[in-house]
């Protein structure tokens, strides 16, 4: 199974302390890779910036990334959802768009099993604001 992962950090604070390649919302992922035998292909970032919109760097290169492989991505894995939407319905919307237009399978290793549209809802709601 082929897959991507996103990385996101809020906090300003953190980009001192937080290094792309070694974090540990990165380990974890890798390390989810490896040992469920994963490819890995590539893992995006955005360190220092809020969740609630979509006009994020790492983001961007994300979906772009995702119109050029045209369907060879089967998995797109986050730490936790609120990792890619602090916004719920925005949150939402963008997950099941990348379901529907890439064929994605979302998983967020803080629960890992794949939640449907209305406990991805909850789980955004649930998420505190950073």
């Amino acid at each position: 199974m082929n897959a991507i992962a996103y990385v996101r950090y809020a906090s300003k604070n953190i980009e001192d302390r937080v290094e792309i390649g070694d974090n540990p919302q990165e380990n974890a992922i890798k390390e989810y890779c490896t040992t469920n035998h994963i490819n890995l292909c590539e893992i995006f970032h955005d360190i220092g910036v809020s969740g609630s919109d979509f006009e994020r760097q790492g983001w961007r290169q994300l979906e772009k990334f995702l119109d050029g492989v045209d369907g060879f991505i089967e998995l797109l894995i986050v730490s936790d959802y609120d990792r890619i939407s602090r916004n719920t319905f925005e949150g939402v919307g963008k997950m099941e768009f990348l379901q529907n237009r890439y064929g994605l399978t979302i998983l967020a290793l803080s629960d890992s099993r794949i939640p449907n549209d209305d406990e991805l809802r909850r789980l955004l709601l649930d998420g505190s604001e950073d």
